[in-house]
């Protein structure tokens, strides 16, 4: 039969100056995990731009759209100390520079729902990597 309890994860404890007990998980997959990302970033960057997943302008509307999200985010929250009403602000700003570039590209380029759809998907990363406390 097999045994059905859970294995336990060895704990590091780590004691302070004030006595207090700080204890957090060995993470016994870190090797593993750092050889994972290094053979994933080496596979992404390795090869010429025919052969890139998203094409460089929709990674220039990810990274423009998570620096707008995040900075949104993080000045609101600091001025407002309210978690909700910085997301909103944050989303709010990533929309109305998404929409705003994509009727400029009326004009002077090609508009594409896509690049619209990269800046939300930046901007939702950009928002959701700010280090707020819930």
């Amino acid at each position: 039969m097999r045994s059905t309890a859970k294995r336990k994860v060895p704990i590091e404890r780590i004691k302070t100056q004030g006595g207090t007990c700080i204890c957090k998980p060995n993470n016994l997959y870190l090797p593993l995990m750092k050889k994972l990302i290094l053979i994933l970033l080496l596979s992404v960057s390795y090869g010429s731009e025919a052969q890139q997943v998203l094409p460089t302008d929709k990674l220039l509307h990810l990274g423009g759209g998570y620096t707008i999200g995040a900075t949104a985010t993080s000045i609101t929250y600091y001025y407002t100390q309210n978690k909700k009403t910085s997301m909103i602000v944050g989303v709010s700003a990533v929309l109305i520079a998404g929409i705003g570039k994509e009727l400029w590209d009326i004009k002077h380029g090609s508009p594409e729902t896509m690049d619209l759809l990269a800046d939300v998907v930046g901007g939702t990363l950009g928002i959701l990597t700010v280090k707020i406390n819930f």
